[in-house]
């Protein structure tokens, strides 16, 4: 029975120190989560542009903007990906 005790104290302890970062990691992974849906429907607007049937033909031009597009996009994912890593390894180390 005092072990019982001991142990339920010992976890209330714990949950206790790790309830202030679960209250933040919700708004940052609401944020991250409407960052990343606008960043696939940013590429899939960019790639659903290319012609992709066999024989067809594009302006270069317009290729290359719309590669330019898609890889803007994901470099700002990945900046955006490595600004919620270091928040979460900060949590945690």
């Amino acid at each position: 029975m005092l072990q019982l005790m001991r142990q339920k104290l010992k976890l209330t302890t714990i949950l206790k120190g790790q309830i202030m970062y679960l209250d933040e990691w919700g708004p940052m992974d609401r944020d991250h989560s409407n960052s990343l849906s606008g960043a696939i429907e940013a590429l899939k607007a960019s790639t659903l542009r290319l012609p992709v049937v066999s024989g067809a033909r594009a302006d270069i031009q317009n290729l290359k903007d719309a590669i330019c597009s898609a890889v803007d996009v994901m470099q700002a994912m990945a900046s955006s990906i490595c600004s919620l890593l270091s928040k979460v390894i900060s949590f945690f180390f």
